[in-house]
Formats: structure tokens, C-alpha cells, sequence
């Protein structure tokens, strides 16, 4: 048991919480900074924690206390250095999505039981579109909206997921080379799946050559006028998966402010913070899109 020293420590805790609170709370909260990846106040100006150090009893009760009690702000990320990185990855996710669609509409003579025991189950709303492939038409999808009137992120998921069941096949291979054979080649197409399970919210160099070398997609050169920017959302991700849990347990509040376009569908990286809300039933994140 931590022993309590004078006067301050002599108060009563729930007044010990209240000098706490005015200590901590941050006009405007806490704001993630892109640079050194780490949370300042809203002034700009690094967080005040001295309190923390002055003994053990102190910084127990205080821990985490901070994250629990400020807003934390994210914002879109723009950065000179990743600017190309992050333009050519955009130009390869669309073109790997746009690719995964066309390896779905060939792949009728692969679809089988458990390719609807899985749409049955997870996708029913689909159920029309495989059953048209299935019959060897490959337009489904050329209408006005080209994804079955569902938002996009569900569409590109549910093809993803289709596509690693169908590439179980034994007649997968065959039967994307015919279809293909005139048309794009695609060097492995089983390593070419591969990246539709992995991560792929956070740009790099090496795994943009890993995709391009794989995938035999083109290059693309960004224009130079274009400021290509990272969501806020998904600097909110990337933080939050540098926490520990009891870190994350202890937030209460997200804001994110996606105040300029970003890219890779932005829209739909929210979802990856279901997992986080999951876990903390307390967090509430608030999104601001500036139209």
C-alpha cells in the first residue's frame, strides 16, 4: 500500500479528482500531430504532466486520466515527403479493386455450394449478382449504379471475399487464363489475391513495389499540382493501434475532422474503428466532413 504524504494527498479523493480534472482538461483537448505522432495540446504546446511525477500515488490516479477526460482531435494529414507514395498507392488500390471486379464477373464456372452458403449467409442482398454470373452473364454491374445499389464499401468487400472463395476452385486458374487471355495477365493470380486480406490503410514504398511486382499492375506518376492527403480517420487507426489497452479503455471522446479530401474512399474508413468501439462501449466518435 502507497503511503499518503501531506497535505494535497490528506484531501479527500473525489476532491483530490476535482484538482485532477482542472489540471488536465485542455481548452480545445488534445490534438494528434502528424509529425511526431504524438498527442500535444490544442495550443500546440506539449501536455503539462509534471503532477505525474511528483510520487507514485499521484501517478496512479492519475493515469490515463488525461485521455479520459480531453477530446482527442484528428485531422487529414498532409505531408510533401508521402505525397507521391500516397498518390501511386491510391492509383493501385482503384485499379486492384476494378481488377477484383472483373476476375468476379469471369468466374461463373467457379462458383459453387459454397460460394451461396457464404452469400446466403453474410451477403443476401447478393444473391441476384452471383446467380447472374453464375449463368454466364459477366455485365451485371454495367448499369448507372454499379453496385447493386449499395454503398461501395460493402460492394468491394463482398467481391474480395467471394474471390477467395472462388479461388479455392480447381478450375479457378484454367478458367481465368482463358478469360484473360487476350486481355490483362496476371502473373499469379492466387498472389494477387493475396493482398485483398492485408492491411493496405497505410502506404509504404515497399508495399507499393510488393503490389506492382505481384499484381503487374502499371505505374502511375501523381500530378504534381495535387496534394494528395491521408484521413483523418485513418491517422485516428494508426494512433489508436500504438495503444495499449488500457490506454484505449480509458478514452471517452474522438473527434475527426476530415476538413480536406482525402484519399483511398475515406468514406469508409470509419469501419475500422468498430473493433475500437466495440471494446470501449464508453468512446464516442464524432465525424466532421467539410463538404
Amino acid at each position: 500500500m502507497l503511503e499518503q504524504k501531506g497535505p494535497f494527498l490528506a484531501l479527500p479523493r473525489e476532491l483530490r479528482d476535482k484538482i485532477y480534472g482542472c489540471y488536465l482538461i485542455v481548452e480545445g483537448g488534445y490534438v494528434f500531430n502528424p509529425i511526431t505522432d504524438r498527442l500535444v495540446a490544442a495550443n500546440n504546446k506539449p501536455i503539462d504532466l509534471a503532477l505525474v511525477y511528483t510520487c507514485k500515488l499521484v501517478a496512479l490516479e492519475m493515469h490515463n486520466l488525461g485521455l479520459k477526460l480531453n477530446t482527442i482531435n484528428f485531422s487529414t494529414v498532409f505531408s510533401p515527403e508521402k505525397r507521391s507514395t500516397i498518390g501511386r498507392f491510391q492509383h493501385l488500390r482503384e485499379s486492384y479493386a476494378a481488377h477484383e471486379l472483373h476476375l468476379l464477373k469471369h468466374a461463373g464456372p467457379c462458383i459453387n455450394e459454397d460460394v451461396f452458403s457464404h452469400v446466403e449467409k453474410v451477403y443476401p442482398q447478393f444473391m441476384p449478382v452471383i446467380r447472374i454470373i453464375q449463368g454466364g452473364n459477366i455485365w451485371p454491374f454495367d448499369t448507372i449504379n454499379k453496385t447493386w445499389g449499395w454503398v461501395p464499401s460493402v460492394f468491394r468487400r463482398f467481391v474480395s471475399e467471394i474471390l477467395q472463395i472462388v479461388s479455392r476452385h480447381p478450375r479457378f486458374d484454367d478458367t481465368m487464363s482463358q478469360a484473360w487471355k487476350r486481355s490483362f495477365p496476371i502473373p499469379n493470380l492466387i498472389r494477387f489475391l493475396s493482398f485483398s486480406q492485408k492491411d493496405l490503410r497505410f502506404p509504404t514504398e515497399t508495399l507499393i513495389n510488393a503490389m506492382r511486382s505481384t499484381t503487374g499492375l502499371g505505374y502511375f506518376e501523381p500530378s504534381r499540382g495535387v496534394k494528395y492527403r491521408t484521413s483523418a480517420t485513418n491517422s485516428a487507426v494508426l494512433f489508436l493501434a500504438t495503444l495499449s489497452p488500457g490506454a484505449l479503455s480509458s478514452l471517452r471522446k474522438i473527434v475527426l475532422h476530415e476538413d480536406h479530401e482525402s484519399t483511398c474512399w475515406p468514406e469508409s474508413h470509419a469501419q475500422n474503428l468498430i473493433p475500437v468501439c466495440r471494446n470501449n462501449p464508453d468512446l464516442r466518435v464524432e465525424q466532421r466532413v467539410d463538404l
